[in-house]
């Protein structure tokens, strides 16, 4: 008796390993041609850009934040993350950055309120017509 299996015993096997490996690849291809933003987050831009804008603008206020100014909107913004880390509901998200952008406004300046209002107004705008049905990442777009 031979531990070498017959030809048609090997070429049995070698046909179901190929259907198998088939089968597998055609129940993941659906998954990899599906429309939308993976998992674990979408494409750059949503919310995501709109966050990063701010942090640019806000890098480039006139005139520029104060070390003090700059300790103080970290916090805020490291609390408003906490705040969101668990939190799906839209309208109390909507909220939280909210009263986030208030704080800021709060710890800036008036001639630096003024200037990132002018700088945000003009992102909006600038993102409002390079994506008329909102954000890539998903969601309309941000109204405040």
């Amino acid at each position: 008796m031979s531990l070498i299996p017959s030809f048609p015993v090997r070429r049995l096997a070698s046909s179901v390993a190929a259907l198998l490996l088939g089968a597998v690849l055609l129940g993941t291809l659906p998954a990899l041609a599906q429309d939308g933003p993976p998992p674990g987050g979408g494409p750059p831009g949503g919310r995501g850009a709109y966050l990063r804008i701010e942090g640019e603008i806000l890098k480039n206020l006139h005139p520029p934040l104060s070390p003090k100014q700059i300790d103080d909107i970290k916090a805020a913004r490291a609390a408003m993350m906490k705040e969101n880390e668990n939190v799906t509901d839209r309208e109390t998200r909507m909220a939280n950055g909210k009263a986030f952008r208030d704080k800021i406004m709060s710890i800036m300046s008036p001639a630096q309120a003024a200037d990132f209002k002018k700088q945000m107004d003009a992102a909006r705008a600038k993102m409002r017509a390079e994506h008329p049905d909102g954000p890539p990442g998903g969601g309309p777009p941000p109204n405040q």
